[in-house]
């Protein structure tokens, strides 16, 4: 509330101020469509009424100080971040992830409005919407499913299992059950919405989570070989030699394999020895220090390599002892 009344004093005499207030706003009403002149109750031990009387709040300083008003519904669709608690969001997470998705009660009804239609409906209502008006920015009613519903689309596009659990956690008990609002005010004003369907929406949402993901475990992996090359320039100090050690735990991986024309790539690291111990390097443990990771296919490791690995191979058949690799 504080920052609305900020901004409004930076307003330019001719600029426009949309507030993006919430259907939570109607909690506590009774109805099953909300028009913008109703208005719900909140109890006082209501976990959520520090944001619903906020928003409530808001409302009013935008009215006294001549901005516009949109009451937003569950919005969704691609752009969410990681660890994104909303609930279309988190089931999609939770079913990329964990390969399931668990649900306590999915009875509520509720108006889901992708990202897309929200973005252009709010910036009717900011740009040609009448100052001190309220409109109601959601999906049409007929639209409306239950959260049950939502997890089990969810499921299908992503085929994994759904579990469900006769429990309710103590938001669920204080929101409402069902939650339409109606946009017959928005449509009279700015014309007939044309919303993007549900399933289109849900599967681009699960790609771009998908992406993201992937990109998590690829820069997380990217970490995990940094934090080993470390462990590896402790235990080994900074030859050469470990720097060669090192630059290819980084980029190739102690661990990868990929198929090409039918042939098994793989990792293979030469051991000396004549040196014995723990050589410890973040999830490895070798009995002998390691002196080269190589990657290839067949015998390859058996074959020529560069000069000095082939003088430290030389040396230790030289010293009485066979190849460790």
């Amino acid at each position: 509330t504080t920052a609305t009344m900020n901004l409004f004093k930076f307003l330019n005499p001719s600029g426009k101020f949309l507030f993006i207030s919430s259907d939570a706003v109607y909690t506590g009403a009774t109805e099953q469509l909300y028009t913008e002149n109703m208005s719900g109750f909140v109890d006082l031990n209501d976990p959520r009424i520090s944001y619903i009387e906020s928003k409530r709040m808001g409302e009013i300083i935008t009215k006294i100080n001549g901005g516009v008003i949109a009451r937003l519904s569950y919005v969704f669709g691609c752009g969410g971040k990681i660890g994104d608690t909303r609930v279309v969001n988190e089931f999609v997470q939770k079913a990329i992830v964990d390969k399931k998705l668990k649900i306590s009660d999915g009875r509520a009804m509720r108006s889901w409005l992708p990202v897309t239609n929200a973005t252009e409906m709010l910036l009717n209502v900011l740009f040609h919407g009448r100052n001190r008006e309220v409109y109601n920015v959601a999906n049409v009613e007929e639209n409306a499913i239950s959260i049950l519903d939502l997890a089990k689309e969810i499921c299908r596009l992503t085929d994994v299992p759904l579990e469900e659990k006769n429990q309710n956690s103590i938001v669920d008990k204080s929101a409402p059950q069902t939650m339409n609002l109606s946009i017959s005010k928005y449509e009279k004003e700015f014309g007939i919405c044309e919303f993007e369907k549900m399933e289109d929406v849900l599967q681009d949402t699960i790609n771009w989570y998908r992406e993201i993901v992937s990109m998590v475990y690829c820069f997380l992996t990217f970490i995990n070989r940094y934090m080993k090359v470390i462990l590896v320039r402790k235990h080994t100090g900074n030859s050469r030699r470990t720097l060669l050690l090192s630059l290819q735990i980084l980029f190739i991986g102690e661990h990868s394999m990929e198929t090409n024309n039918n042939n098994i790539f793989y990792n293979y690291i030469y051991l000396d020895p004549r040196k014995p111990g723990n050589y410890n390097y973040g999830t490895c443990h070798f009995d002998y220090e390691p002196f080269y990771v190589g990657k290839g296919s067949n015998d390859r490791y058996k074959r020529k390599h560069k000069k000095e690995v082939q003088e430290l191979r030389e040396e230790i058949r030289l010293s009485g002892f066979e190849e460790i690799y």
